[in-house]
């Protein structure tokens, strides 16, 4: 074991001094100076470096994250939703990032395949194709046929790539350490929560079952969906590190938009097809795509939209779908407030408690880059818009949930997508009603309803330990552990417990009436406007402030 550790950590070292050199040969010897990282270099490199012109800075840092393979091609990636970390010029360059691994044999997948599966691969596949139809850096991707007829996709992981993928993000670790110690100045953009993430993300991508159990869940969702396809997947062919799912025939997206391939399609309703789905993706089912590139969308026949290589997806709990949801309709109305509203109400939820944003200067900065938005060069690009202000908020102290973020680069990457197949297609025009739809399902009774059970079953399990906590009061009293075990305090909290269990059904029934007679109000179309706001949308607002105010006041009474 100690031989082991020692062996890993010589990796480990041989490895961080590989990417140094390859950064300082790529024009970066300040900032290895700067890190206080100079003698970690051979003598010959201190005493020679290369002098770079500052403009060619970003296309050398591209060019030395692809000569470090596949992972620095996935963390760049990453790195260039992250506007707030980079300048513009990095970003621009690292979205051009592409991962030229070589292929590997038919005898390595082979081998993996029959060893993951535990039989010999003819007994497994009447036809199996020793081609790869597909590749890309983590894996290749096989045509084959069972014994029952079914043509299938067979997915196989790149040999020592688990290994690759941890040697290489504990080294990305060890950096991010290296610079938040040293650069005080870089310690708000949590680059080492940054890194801990992609780690997360690469290492859920290594596991097959794990993708295996994304796509069948979006086909789940998408099962009655005449517009979208999600593939069959075959368990019992399928592994941690191969993965075999139904074969579709159709033609990417890339190939439609090109012209290097052509389908009879009206691209402005698939246009549609697409962004429709993302919005109900995001907003209403909380589990998304995050990779939506024209090569992970195929269409078939008969105009139906097959999405694939859910290796990385996004989720968003119900409180934090409601609040995307609600930033997305703030900024499609210019609300600053709104915008403002949500993102304090998101660093409440999934914050850092110690840390607290500048309100002032999210106001001031979200006020001057939506108004000022329409004089930009990106005029009327609403998603770019959209990744930024979430930028804004990060750097005015908002502690920004991964996913939300994730959130943000996927969709300026499906509006990109979009426009490929309508040049005229505007999501904020296009998606308002069906946003505006979801934001009014999430206010339904049925939800409400569904919410106020699901509250009672909290009361009714802290009605349930009163007898339990009252037992143990007693027992404490019986041994004359009073003193010792229940303070001044315990015996208040315990006096709140027994006055809150003779207010619940009064307080619980005035919450759950007003708020489900305001919500059926509130459904009623065609309402008259005050200030922008409908008679039952003030009805709504008005009693929950109401109910509020009364129930502080009995709070305070009780405090006194």
């Amino acid at each position: 074991m100690f031989l082991f550790r020692l062996w890993h950590k010589f990796k480990i070292i041989k490895r961080f001094n590989q990417i140094l050199l390859a950064f300082f040969g790529a024009g970066f010897s300040y900032f290895i100076y700067k890190l206080g990282l100079k003698r970690s270099l051979p003598l010959t490199h201190q005493l020679a470096g290369k002098k770079i012109h500052q403009a060619e800075l970003p296309k050398k840092f591209r060019e030395v994250l692809e000569e470090l393979g596949p992972v620095f091609v996935k963390f760049g990636q990453i790195l260039s939703t992250r506007s707030d970390i980079l300048p513009k010029e990095y970003i621009e360059e690292l979205e051009k990032l592409q991962s030229s691994v070589p292929p590997f044999s038919f005898d390595q997948a082979k081998t993996n395949i029959e060893k993951d599966l535990n039989q010999p691969l003819e007994e497994i596949f009447e036809e199996f194709s020793a081609i790869p139809f597909a590749s890309a850096s983590l894996g290749q991707v096989y045509k084959a046929k069972l014994f029952s007829g079914q043509t299938v996709a067979v997915k196989v992981q790149r040999p020592k790539a688990k290994e690759l993928i941890k040697l290489d993000t504990e080294v990305l670790l060890m950096l991010a350490h290296w610079i938040d110690r040293h650069l005080p100045e870089t310690k708000g953009y949590n680059l080492i929560d940054v890194v801990q993430e992609f780690r997360r993300w690469t290492l859920n991508e290594l596991d097959y079952k794990k993708e295996a159990a994304n796509c069948e869940i979006f086909s789940n969702f998408f099962k009655d969906d005449k517009h979208i396809y999600g593939p069959k997947v075959f368990w019992q062919y399928s592994s941690g590190s191969v993965l075999t799912l139904e074969f579709v025939s159709g033609i990417s997206l890339g190939d439609l938009v090109s012209g290097r391939k052509e389908m009879k399609v009206d691209k402005k309703h698939l246009a549609h097809v697409i962004a429709d789905s993302f919005v109900c993706q995001c907003f209403e089912y909380g589990f998304f795509h995050a990779d939506p590139h024209p090569g992970n969308i195929f269409i078939l026949p008969g105009s139906k939209v097959l999405f694939l290589d859910f290796g990385m997806v996004g989720f968003l709990d119900e409180k934090l779908s409601g609040l995307g949801l609600g930033l997305f309709l703030a900024l499609i109305k210019k609300d600053i407030e709104g915008l403002v509203g949500g993102f304090l109400q998101i660093q409440e939820y999934y914050g850092d408690a110690g840390r607290e944003p500048n309100v002032n200067g999210l106001r001031r900065d979200l006020n001057q880059l939506v108004l000022q938005w329409p004089s930009d060069r990106q005029a009327g690009n609403f998603t770019l818009l959209f990744s930024e202000i979430m930028n804004t908020a990060v750097r005015n102290g908002v502690n920004m949930p991964t996913d939300l973020s994730m959130l943000g680069k996927t969709i300026v990457t499906l509006d990109a997508v979009v426009k490929q197949l309508d040049g005229e297609f505007s999501l904020d025009r296009w998606e308002q009603p069906l946003v505006e739809k979801l934001l009014s399902k999430k206010l339904r009774p049925k939800d409400l309803v569904n919410k106020a059970k699901t509250s009672a079953l909290l009361l009714e399990d802290v009605i349930k330990k009163l007898p339990e906590t009252t037992a143990t009061v007693l027992d404490n009293l019986e041994k004359g552990h009073l003193g010792m075990e229940v303070n001044n305090r315990q015996l208040l909290e315990y006096e709140k417990l027994v006055n809150a269990n003779s207010k619940i059904n009064t307080h619980g029934t005035l919450l759950a009436a007003v708020l489900l007679a305001s919500a059926l109000i509130y459904q009623v179309k065609g309402q008259p406007e005050i200030f922008g706001l409908s008679v039952a949308q003030i009805g709504l607002y008005g009693s929950l402030i109401l109910i509020v105010i009364y129930l502080l006041g009995n709070i305070n009474k009780e405090k006194t």
